[in-house]
């Protein structure tokens, strides 16, 4: 199941990554973060402690090479992408099921859109991710989770579509 929450937020990673302002603004100079800038950001936005280990640590030390090194937009790239997705599926695992209960439906994607992104979502933003929800509910896999894992499932690939969006992760 986290196989399938990781591919599902990779999914999204376009779709969120269109509101990025500064590749449209003519002129204006990209860069995107390095790994250790943006495993600092993931903690620093989840408020998860500084440590090296647990299954986040592991696998961006595993992971390494898969990053941005210099912060070179030309260093992006699907593998890259993926990377940072399956990094930021990790913490918002860790983070969301920190929580009693993760954020209302009605209320997630502005609730991780102003914790990763710090603004609301967009409608395009929300309608996205109220069909990925809808998806979600709709696959019969599903219907065999625990009472309340479902809406786990769906805060966390919601949390990791912010998480890993361009947005967030250009400088």
């Amino acid at each position: 199941m986290r196989k399938k929450v990781i591919e599902a937020a990779t999914g999204l990673v376009v779709g969120i990554s269109m509101s990025v302002s500064a590749f449209s603004s003519p002129g204006a100079t990209v860069a995107i973060k390095s790994f250790s800038q943006y495993y600092g950001s993931l903690q620093s936005a989840t408020g998860l402690p500084a440590s090296r280990t647990g299954k986040a640590a592991f696998y961006y030390i595993n992971n390494l090479s898969r990053f941005s090194k210099q912060g070179m937009v030309r260093e992006l790239s699907p593998t890259v992408l993926i990377a940072y997705a399956a990094l930021a599926g990790h913490f918002c695992d860790e983070w969301v099921r920190r929580a009693e209960q993760p954020p209302a439906e009605s209320s997630m994607a502005q609730y991780y859109a102003r914790a990763f992104l710090g603004r609301g979502a967009t409608p395009h933003e929300e309608r996205t991710l109220r069909e990925m929800a809808r998806v979600f509910k709709q696959d019969p896999e599903n219907s065999e989770l625990p009472p309340g894992e479902l809406d786990f499932q769906i805060a966390i690939s919601v949390c990791t579509s912010f998480a890993s969006s361009v947005e967030f992760i250009v400088l």
